[in-house]
Order: structure tokens, then C-alpha cells, then sequence
């Protein structure tokens, strides 16, 4: 190492070399200076221990003379630890493209309608590279070199494409990193990231525009806007076959009854001579359709309808005028396309209660008031709902699997949003889904498919009432309403206002007004209520309703003097925030409205003349 003094006319005083092998213990080494500011420690033993890895730092310490004094700056630590491994041979290969702008080049097969950057590499010998036995790294930051530890093997004269998305849940090829465009580095790392085997470091990225080595592994980058040179991930950069791009599938989400139709835009310099799409069913014979251009450069084919559950796989192959063949994706038929048919239940989330404070206690633990939801089977045909998932993170749908359940036809079963109580049965846990409701507002997702990629119904909902459910009304609508009765694991209803007490204050006199009252309580908010009156035959009149103070929940109104003898009939109508009616009499319209007659008596009749109510 080449080690100066920091202050004017210093000298080293010394220099310490700290190393460790394999993790094991510290040890120190004194350096030696062979001549002007270099100094050097060999660090001997390890000859025979190929593998071994050895990490290190450099510390040393200077000094300066004023006059007759000496003083001591300090020590100087350089850097975190260095290090190597013994015998570590990097193998060939090469950063050979890499697109940092994807927005319609290269679809992910792992996850459709996404568009991730990519990055290529090139194995140009004549054996296969395995990438993990060789402890090899990608990575976005060249001060974290071993950052996406890389696993798989580049086949002799071959390529790997690697997709930067920061998803690496979703497979060995997926990165823990994304990739800027405005600019950046990719770095290809071995011995622990102590080796660097290449690296790239570029510039602002433009749309769909790769950069990549031309011939193979060979400097400099140059750019591929597909003008005359089109993208090639996955394959050599030499290649001239056709340019296939823009997939459809039409529906993304088949169902058994569902043929699919699936187009893709096929580009070359010279005539295309074949497009075709190649595609299996439950891993069985590969069958290839021909597919035909209806315009432009689009070509269509239609894979027939499968049964549900199928699971279908499908790539693409296309030749131009000079037999140059291309396949998309690039690894076909290793890597491919891919959907299940899949004929969803006709299952909801019904109701659901994310601030259960009170009202559904726990059966299995008692005192204790688990945040709950319905699920409602609005089919005629019971359904078992074994395989299907729940969840309340859309980005892990398979959260919980249902064990076996049955919901009857036209029922419900219900599901507590928590850990099952210690001491619960198997068939009690069943129903815990492991996973709390938010109160503060969150989501329920019901998904089937062999990985809870097909939703079947999902919601989300904001903050949550205590003590007060949300659900579908009628059950299975659209419509969701609160409720202040919940009913959880029952049909949802929604309680209209309670009228009682519906009566005339005092004796009806002729040409006298008259005051009718009435109570009206409601679990919920009343909106509007009106006492409706009418003489004889003619039209109701609504009457205007006042509170009666120091009487909760009492109104009022007063219907105009009459003569003796005149009949007057009334009822009370009333809505609440949940746009329920009630009336009183409940059968008004069939069993008549309550009624009275200015100035009939009742037969029993004592000290004063009371008001005789009919109907």
C-alpha cells in the first residue's frame, strides 16, 4: 500500500496490517516500508487452503517535528475491510445488455402486463458457467457488491436474463434491485464481492432503448433502438430474426367457457414467413396454431376453450425471408407464457366488522372480541371453499388458506380476523385467518387459483365505528351500508325506525285543533319523519312534526279544528340514514290507519270525554 503523511513534512511512524480469515479471530501484522511511501505485509499460510477468505484493513500512524518536539497526528484507518479469496478464479463473462427504460419490450412471463428493466449476461466459453458455485453477485451499488446473490447456470456460448424489479419473491431471476434511468451502475461481482468480473456504469436511458456489446462480449456499448438494430434480450445481440412484441390476451382471467385470443406484433427488416404460437395444456403435447395477420403487424390466434382448473402454457415463434427465427420469450420453451382457466364461485364478502369492541364475542375464547367478516354463497349449489385464500395485503393474496369448509347454498360462514385461541381444535382453528383487520381502514381479498392469483371478490374500507359492521345490502349487491345490529354469519338487514305510542293528546272538540304524538327510535340516524292526516276521503296532508322538549325521541304535529261528527284518519311515515322506512301502523294501507271523530264519546265515559280511537 502506498501510505503518505497527512501534515507538512510528517513521516510514517508506522503501519498495521488487521486481517481475519473465515470469520475467525483478529490478527496483526506490522508493515514493512521497501522504499519511498510504499509499505507491504505478506500474509503467508494459505497456499494450501484454496477458498479461504481473507478480509483486512490498514491502519497506520504518522508523525511531524517542530523544533526539538515530535508530535503524533494519529492513526489512520483506511477504508472498511479489503479482502480476496484464495485461489478464486472469476469466470468469463460479460454485462452484454441491458434495458433500464422498459415500457413495452420485454413483458415479464412472471408476472403479465409488467415491464421490468432487464440485464443480460454472456457466457462466451466453451462450458457452462454455474453462477451460485462460482459465488456470483448482480448488483445496482458499487459499495454493496454482494447485494442479489445469483443462482442458475449460463449454458456454454449462452445467455441469463435477469429481471431488475426489486421482486425477488418471484423467482431466482428477479432482482432485489431496480435500476435508474437517469443513470447508474451495474456491477457483476464474484469471491464473496470481493472480485469485480465487470461492471457498467451509464447515462440517462431513453425509453425502450437497450445498450449492449456488439459483437457479444465485445466493448463498446452501443445502442439498440430497433432501428436498425432491435433490443435482443436473452439472446445474441448478432441476432436479425423478427422483432415479436406487444402480446395481448383477451380475457386476461378465462374461464372454462372462455376461448382466448391472444395477438402479438411481429417487425423485421425482411418478409415475415411464419408466426406461431405454441402451447400446452397440464404440461401435456405441445400443440402450434398458425397465426394470421389481421393488419399491419399484427397476428392473432385463438387457443379453444379448456376446462377449469387447466393450466396453460404458450410461447411464440417467428421466421423471416432468411430462416432468422425468433422466440418470445427469448428462453422458449423453458420460459413461457401463461394463464389458468379457472370458473370462480359465486362467493362475497358479505359483511365485516373491524372494531369489534363488544359485539361478537369470541366462542372459543371467552372475554376476548376478535375483529370478524362473512363470506355469502349467492349460488344454489353449496361450495367448499378448500384452496381458495384470504388476505388483506393485495400484495401477498395467499396470506391464509381455507381448510375444508362448506357454505350451503344461499349461507354464510363466518371467519375471525386473528390467531386462533391456545387450546383450540383443529376444526375451531380453521376459522382464524391469522391476519388482524385495520380499524384505521384496510382490505379483504378472496382469491382462488393454484397461487391466489385470480381475485374472486376483494374490498377496502376507511376507518372503521366501533361496534358497527359493514356489508352488502341485499347480500351479495353491490351496495354496501353500515350496521349498527350486525349480524354476523346471517343474512344482512337493515332496521328500519321503531314508531310506538302513536295516540291523540286530549279530547278532539269541534273546531278545536288537535295534536297527535308519536316515538320514533332508530339503532341508526332518523332523517325524516312526517304524521300524515286526512278527513273523509280525500288526500293525505302532512302535517308539520316538531320534537316534544324534555321528551326524547317524542314528536308532534296538530292537525286543524273540525266539525263534530267529522272522522279523521293519520299515520306516522318515518326514514333512516339507511334509507329504511317504517310506518304506523306497520299495514296501514291493507289494515287502515289509526282514526278518531271530533266529539264522539266513549261508552265508558267517567270524568271526562275521551277520545275513541279505531281502526
Amino acid at each position: 500500500a502506498t501510505i503518505t503523511s497527512g501534515a507538512p513534512g510528517g513521516t510514517i511512524d508506522s503501519a498495521t496490517v488487521t486481517y481475519v480469515i473465515n470469520n475467525g479471530v483478529e490478527q496483526f501484522g506490522a508493515m514493512t516500508n521497501s522504499g519511498g511511501d510504499v509499505f507491504e505485509f505478506t500474509i503467508d499460510g494459505l497456499q494450501n487452503t484454496p477458498g479461504a477468505i481473507v478480509e483486512y484493513s490498514i491502519t497506520a500512524v504518522d508523525e511531524y517535528t517542530v523544533g526539538s518536539e515530535s508530535y503524533t497526528l494519529g492513526e489512520i484507518v483506511e477504508s472498511p475491510f479489503y479482502g480476496y479469496v484464495v485461489d478464486y478464479e472469476a469466470p468469463e463473462l460479460y454485462i452484454n445488455e441491458y434495458m433500464v427504460s422498459n415500457t413495452m419490450t420485454l413483458e415479464d412471463p412472471d408476472e403479465p402486463g409488467e415491464f421490468p428493466d432487464w440485464i443480460e449476461l454472456y457466457n462466451p466459453s466453451d462450458s457452462a458457467v454455474d453462477l451460485g458455485a462460482f459465488d456470483l453477485y448482480l448488483t445496482d451499488d458499487m459499495n454493496d457488491p454482494t447485494l442479489f446473490p445469483l443462482t442458475g447456470v449460463i449454458p456454454a456460448k449462452g445467455f441469463a436474463l435477469f429481471y431488475a424489479d426489486d421482486d425477488p419473491s418471484q423467482g431466482s431471476l428477479h432482482t432485489n434491485f431496480r435500476l435508474s434511468s437517469a443513470g447508474g451502475f451495474i456491477g457483476l461481482y464474484g469471491g464473496q464481492g470481493f472480485v469485480e468480473i465487470v461492471s457498467r456504469s451509464y447515462g440517462p436511458q431513453t425509453a425502450d432503448i437497450s445498450e449492449g456489446l456488439l459483437p457479444d462480449g465485445q466493448l463498446p456499448y452501443i445502442q439498440f433502438d430497433s432501428d436498425p438494430r432491435p433490443p435482443t434480450p436473452g439472446q445474441s445481440n448478432d441476432q436479425q430474426g423478427p422483432l415479436i412484441n406487444n402480446r395481448t390476451q383477451t380475457p386476461t382471467l378465462p374461464t372454462g367457457a372462455d376461448a382466448v385470443t391472444i395477438t402479438v406484433d411481429v417487425t423485421d427488416e425482411d418478409a415475415i414467413t411464419a408466426v406461431e404460437l405454441i402451447y400446452t395444456v397440464n404440461g401435456g403435447a405441445a400443440v402450434t396454431l398458425t397465426m394470421s395477420n389481421i393488419g399491419g403487424d399484427t397476428y392473432q390466434a385463438v387457443i379453444p376453450a379448456q376446462a377449469s382448473g387447466a393450466a396453460v402454457t404458450y410461447y411464440f415463434r417467428a421466421t423471416d425471408s432468411n430462416d432468422n427465427e425468433s422466440l418470445n420469450p427469448f428462453n422458449a420453451p423453458t420460459g413461457s407464457y401463461s394463464y389458468e382457466v379457472y370458473d370462480a364461485p359465486l362467493l362475497y364478502i358479505n359483511e365485516y366488522m373491524a372494531n369489534n369492541m363488544q359485539t361478537l364475542e369470541d366462542p372459543n375464547e371467552p372475554g376476548s372480541y376478535p375483529d370478524w367478516f362473512e363470506l355469502y354463497n349467492g349460488s344454489d349449489t353449496a361450495v367448499n371453499l378448500a384452496g381458495l385464500y384470504l388476505s388483506d395485503d393485495a400484495a401477498n393474496t395467499d396470506q391464509f388458506l381455507i381448510g375444508d369448509i362448506t357454505i350451503p347454498a344461499n349461507g354464510f360462514v363466518l371467519f375471525y380476523a386473528g390467531d386462533a385461541p391456545v387450546g383450540a381444535t383443529a376444526e375451531q382453528a380453521k376459522y382464524y385467518t391469522g391476519f388482524a383487520l385495520g380499524n384505521t381502514g384496510d382490505s379483504l381479498i378472496l382469491s382462488g387459483g393454484s397461487e391466489a392469483q385470480i381475485p374472486i371478490d376483494s374490498i377496502t374500507f376507511p376507518a372503521q365505528s366501533p361496534d358497527v359492521s359493514e356489508g352488502r345490502y341485499p347480500d351479495g349487491s353491490a351496495m354496501f351500508r353500515r350496521f349498527n345490529v350486525p349480524t354476523p354469519g346471517a343474512s344482512n338487514v337493515l332496521n328500519g325506525p321503531q314508531i310506538s305510542n302513536t295516540a291523540v293528546n286530549g279530547l278532539p272538540q269541534a273546531n278545536s285543533n288537535v295534536t297527535i304524538q308519536t316515538t320514533v327510535v332508530d339503532d341508526g340516524e332518523i332523517v325524516d319523519i312526517v304524521i300524515r292526516y286526512r278527513t273523509g276521503s280525500g288526500s293525505y296532508v302532512d302535517g308539520a312534526v316538531t320534537p316534544v322538549s324534555g321528551q326524547p325521541n317524542t314528536y308532534r304535529t296538530t292537525v286543524p279544528g273540525q266539525p263534530n261528527g267529522t272522522t279523521v284518519e293519520y299515520y306516522v311515515w318515518a326514514v333512516d340514514n339507511d334509507g329504511v322506512e317504517s310506518t304506523d301502523p306497520a299495514d296501514w294501507e291493507t289494515g287502515g290507519p289509526y282514526s278518531y271523530t271530533v266529539g264522539q264519546l266513549n261508552t265508558d265515559f267517567q270524568a271526562y270525554l275521551p277520545v275513541i280511537v279505531t281502526r
